[in-house]
């Protein structure tokens, strides 16, 4: 954590701040490990929508740094903190630690995460100038244009679709779990491209991710179609443009109607 912020004094928790943490709130806390060592972290609390509902304030939204308002019956993730090494990043990681924020509040049922951004050394000069006065002085060229809004994506389940050029072959398609999931489980199959339905289908039902589109226990069923129609579209369109090295689409989010495409990276 001291070496994710160095220009920041008093940038890091303290151990004991940790364990409260993970005491009181263990799911909130996450972390990535990399060569036997924490390279990543997400650390966040339950608490009332009222908090971050009207003049939002750090300090009054973690109980002045002690946690204290921290709800379990509350409505909002809030996000603490995220921590990425230096060492380790541009490798997507903190899509990683969002990407599991997003599943917990999910899981949670609750309304929204809501989290904030630090400003190097603006707490020197907080009682003078305002976050906007701060940036113009450091900053003139800087714009603050508004606020981005975005549709929170329904629940579904997440699948990874991509394809990678080999030299021999051509596009060779992919398809598995998608999300937090990728690294772990494995779960992939691959096809030359072009692909037709039958093709799409036979690598959807090669995969577990591709058997929970039909529904499994308390999952419910998928729009498989749609996914097909994914992988059938995105095999012409690599095998169309010879530039395209690589592409991913992880996760892509399958709902009872349709599919959406939450993150894409094309090389």
């Amino acid at each position: 954590m001291i070496k994710s912020y160095p220009e920041l004094e008093d940038s890091h928790w303290k151990e004991e701040d940790i364990e409260k943490l993970l005491d009181m709130f263990p799911e909130g806390q996450v972390v990535i490990l990399a060569d036997k060592k924490v390279v990543g972290a997400a650390f966040s609390l339950i608490v009332d929508e009222i908090l971050v509902d009207k003049n939002p304030n750090y300090a009054r939204i973690t109980g002045n740094f002690t946690f204290s308002t921290h709800n379990p019956k509350g409505e909002i993730l809030y996000g603490i903190d995220v921590f990425i090494h230096p060492d380790y990043r541009g490798l997507r990681l903190g899509r990683r630690l969002y990407d599991a924020r997003k599943e917990l509040c999910e899981k949670l049922n609750l309304k929204a995460i809501v989290f904030a951004g630090r400003i190097p050394n603006y707490s020197k000069y907080a009682q003078e100038l305002t976050p906007k006065k701060y940036i113009d002085k450091v900053k003139p060229e800087a714009r603050i244009d508004g606020v981005h809004l975005q549709r929170q994506i329904p629940t579904g389940p997440e699948v990874i679709v991509g394809a990678v050029r080999d030299p021999q072959f051509g596009p060779l398609m992919m398809f598995g779990s998608g999300g937090v999931e990728v690294e772990g489980l494995k779960d992939v199959a691959f096809a030359l491209a072009p692909l037709d339905q039958a093709e799409a289908e036979k690598m959807i039902r090669k995969t577990w991710a591709g058997r929970k589109l039909k529904g499994f226990r308390d999952i419910p069923p998928a729009d498989e179609e749609s996914v097909s129609d994914v992988l059938i579209k995105l095999s012409y369109l690599v095998l169309e443009n010879e530039s395209i090295k690589e592409i991913e689409i992880n996760p892509l989010r399958v709902l009872n109607k349709g599919a959406i495409a939450v993150d894409v990276r094309v090389k």
